[in-house]
């Protein structure tokens, strides 16, 4: 940690310099006669925190206080004076300084805000480098300031788990890795609602060391916490990795890792090379299979359909599909789906809105996967037997809320993805037939959903539930709750206690 002591008082200025020095955490301590030299100092130095005095000759404390919360919001700010007035203190504020400390320095008080700043550093350090991290994930390049910080040889390792228990798992992840002594970065994929990306490196152990007590670690704590909370964790992990460049890389590779849980349903730790290793890839098969699912569709034997799909979970486990093996059959099934919308094209509805190739990192288990599989299945047999009323759909936009309401749900991609109509003509449908707007009956679900779980869930915080009911703003959730109960979520969840 970098400290700068800026004060015109040469010996004040080094009895303060001094006491960091016996402090012991701080690896430089810069000084400064005036503000000026601060900012020239400052402009040269990466520095953590400032002391600075406020009466200095040419730009004083509090003026360099400004100019630093402006331009260097990163730096922690102390305030020295001698002069016990606490209008300087109320100024000090407004520029976000830490503390106002009064001449001659007091070791104890100094020594209480060196350490409690050194705590916000680390926590700041942090999130920077998870931010950091986060940029070489999502955006392919590494930022400059991700140079050096990867040296070392590390893994990344991509956790599956609920949304709603998303969030507890992050926070336990942290805790675990950090018990046995791993540096991590643990947070939310912010791609998707199911995942959790973790960078973990040893300190100081070799790789043939740490990757296998690692994995073995993990499989334990996943079992307790399934055993404990009823929710599943999965996991995959990369190869061996170092460098900013190949964080991209090693996210990849965990994240085909991580859908090998999803086939076999362990609470296990999955490699990257798993990928490949499960199964044995028979194309010929799945063509066969395809043509099969096509001729009951097209002959509108749709139960019998239904019922090829719903066996999907037992025949990849039985035969120990790959992943690329799964990703190719759901590719066969979507060709299906969409070889027969093309044949349903009418009059009435011309415009073809083809069904997409099933993402697997959106599901957390094949029995999801398949339901939203048997969901296209009759929704394209409709399209096909030309039985589709009215009241089918408005039925099938509400079990599909009730289903999905913690997803981003929207009618314009509703009615373009699921039920190739027209946006506004679905939405005065749902108006006429409902008696309400398509929106109001999405937020009726999620609140009774909301009001469900803090009467079932009181330890849930309201920003927990409102992430789990689909908010991504917890203060219009507030709004909201308030709107249809008349209370807030907070004071149903204390009469709930």
């Amino acid at each position: 940690m970098n400290i700068l002591v800026a004060d015109d008082e040469l010996f004040a200025r080094k009895a303060v310099v001094q006491a960091i020095r016996d402090w012991g955490h701080a690896k430089q301590v810069y000084e400064a006669e005036n503000g000026r030299e601060a900012l020239e100092t400052l402009q040269a130095n990466r520095m953590h925190m400032v002391f600075s005095d406020i009466r200095m000759p040419y730009l004083s404390g509090l003026e360099l206080a400004a100019v630093i919360s402006k331009q260097y919001p990163h730096i922690t700010q102390v305030i020295i004076s001698g002069y016990d007035d606490f209008s300087y203190a109320q100024q000090a504020i407004r520029y976000n300084v830490e503390n106002y400390l009064l001449k001659p320095v007091d070791h104890a008080q100094l020594f209480e805000t060196l350490e409690r700043c050194k705590t916000k550093i680390a926590l700041s350090d942090e999130k920077r480098q998870e931010e950091i991290v986060q940029a070489c994930f999502y955006h392919r390049v590494p930022p400059k300031e991700a140079e050096g910080l990867f040296s070392d040889s590390y893994i990344v390792v991509v956790l599956r788990t609920s949304p709603l228990a998303r969030e507890m798992v992050v926070q336990e992840t942290r805790r675990m890795l950090a018990e046995n002594g791993f540096r991590r970065i643990v947070f939310p994929d912010k791609t998707n609602a199911h995942s959790i990306v973790a960078w973990i490196a040893p300190n100081g152990a070799s790789p043939a060391d740490w990757t296998p007590s690692l994995h073995a670690r993990l499989e334990e704590w996943f079992r307790s916490f399934r055993l404990s909370t009823g929710h599943r964790i999965f996991a995959g992990t990369s190869d061996l990795h170092s460098g900013a460049g190949a964080l991209a890389v090693a996210h990849r590779e965990a994240k085909q890792a991580v859908m090998c849980g999803l086939i076999c349903g362990d609470d296990r730790v999955f490699h990257a090379d798993d990928a490949w290793k499960l199964g044995v890839y028979r194309n010929g098969w799945i063509e066969s299979w395809g043509s099969i699912l096509y001729n009951k569709m097209a002959k509108g034997r749709t139960r019998e359909a239904e019922n090829m799909i719903r066996s999907l979970p037992e025949i990849v486990r039985k035969d120990s599909f790959s992943v690329y093996m799964l990703h190719d059959f759901l590719g066969k099934i979507t060709a299906v789906m969409n070889a027969l919308i093309e044949q349903s094209a009418d009059e009435e509805e011309p415009a073809q809105a083809y069904l997409e190739w099933p993402d697997l990192n959106e599901y957390v288990s094949l029995e999801q996967l398949t339901d939203d599989l048997i969901r296209s299945v009759r929704t394209v047999a409709s399209r096909l037997g030309r039985g589709r009323t009215n009241v089918n759909v408005i039925e099938d936009m509400k079990r599909y809320v009730e289903r999905h309401y913690q997803e981003d749900i929207s009618l314009e991609e509703l009615a373009k993805t699921r039920y190739f109509v027209d946006p506004t003509y679905l939405s005065r449908l749902f108006k006429r037939k409902s008696g309400i707007r398509f929106s109001h009956y999405l937020a009726s679900v999620r609140m009774r959903k909301a009001k469900e779980l803090l009467t079932q869930n009181p330890d849930l915080t309201v920003m927990e539930v409102a992430g789990a009911v689909g908010f991504n703003d917890c203060s219009h959730f507030i709004q909201l709750y308030k709107k249809f109960y008349g209370t807030t979520p907070g004071k149903a969840k204390t009469s709930a206690h």
